[in-house]
């Protein structure tokens, strides 16, 4: 069964300075879903500390404005181009100049689908999804673009030093 509303329809609560969210997908909305969704609201000159869960998995997509991501010694530059996935127990901060808007999703408990998750957890990656490859349905009009593949999501190999 669909469950269709507008956003516009869905109240925003603060959850930092300058930064609003809005729980568009939730489990009271519906029952037995297992991911949740937000739409974050930054104005310019804001910031969030992202904190994932320890058993979650995390990503977020752009959808306007500019924003910067700062994990561990990593800042990476975003932009509606940008998708980021977020590992189990992630810290790090968005910060926005000149405001923007995401939609976060996340999967609680995310290992109960993949029991490998806490040996191999996926680490933080940040895909600008115009740069990848579009393919086209074999049975309509519709075109793909996998951002998410056993080979692109794969933890990294360590290097011997």
């Amino acid at each position: 069964m669909a469950v269709s509303f507008n956003a516009s329809t869905v109240a925003a609560e603060a959850i930092g300075s300058g930064v609003e969210r809005q729980r568009l997908l939730t489990r009271e909305r519906v029952p037995g879903t297992n991911i949740l969704l937000d739409r974050l609201s930054f104005t310019a000159n804001s910031c969030f500390d992202f904190a994932v869960p320890a058993a979650s998995l995390a990503w977020f997509q752009m959808l306007s404005g500019a924003a910067v991501i700062a994990h561990a010694a990593v800042r990476e530059n975003l932009s509606e181009a940008h998708v980021v996935f977020l590992p189990p127990g992630f810290q790090g901060k968005l910060t926005s100049a000149s405001g923007a808007r995401l939609l976060y999703a996340e999967v609680p408990n995310a290992a109960r689908f993949d029991p490998a998750l806490t040996t191999h957890p996926p680490q933080f990656r940040v895909v600008d999804w115009t740069r990848e490859p579009v393919l086209s349905s074999e049975h309509d009009a519709r075109k793909r673009i996998y951002l998410v593949t056993p080979s692109s999501s794969a933890p990294k190999p360590s290097r011997a030093k």
